[in-house]
């Protein structure tokens, strides 16, 4: 074989013996698209501060008898037994010294006052009662009316005491 054959077969065979190169991958970096997280921010709003809290005050009333108040009263009549009588209707009472004892009878000239509840009054329009003998019934009150308790009375007696009148008798003058 000639010189050239033989060089062409070597060369082919050279070229079936050449191992083609390796194949080395190639690596790419290709960004990596990451989502992008807006957070969202609830606010739930704590309150602050405390409360201001007004007192409410209640009054308490008690109700006793004190110098000057006026009462409404419910004003009965007595019959000549004693016995409490007709219901006449009612009236403003007071007392300028002293209260009344609520539910008591009071006497006023012939008429009986008994004090209900304090109430508000003048005294141009309102009966004076004297709260000095307060009775526990209507029926007590008309007996001490029509039947006073007798007081005794003492009448003082006066004894005369000898009177000596002195007597002068004349002596004869020289």
């Amino acid at each position: 074989m000639p010189i050239t054959e033989r060089l062409y077969e070597k060369i082919q065979s050279a070229l079936n013996v050449i191992v083609s190169p390796p194949v080395t991958p190639t690596i790419s970096v290709t960004p990596s698209v990451t989502p992008s997280i807006t957070p969202t921010a609830t606010v739930t709003p704590t309150p602050s501060g405390t409360p201001s809290v007004t007192p409410t005050v209640t009054p308490t009333i008690s109700i006793t008898p004190s110098p000057g108040f006026f009462y409404l009263a419910n004003v009965y009549t007595c019959d000549s037994f004693g016995n409490c009588g007709v219901f006449t209707g009612q009236a403003t009472i007071y007392n300028p010294s002293s209260g009344f004892i609520i539910g008591s009878f009071y006497i006023s000239g012939s008429t009986l006052y008994q004090p209900m509840f304090i109430t508000t009054g003048t005294v141009g329009s309102s009966y004076l009662v004297n709260t000095s003998f307060p009775y526990n019934t209507c029926d007590e009150a008309c007996t001490n009316l029509v039947y006073p308790s007798a007081t005794p009375s003492v009448t003082p007696s006066v004894t005369p005491s000898p009177s000596v009148t002195p007597s002068v008798t004349p002596s004869p003058s020289a």
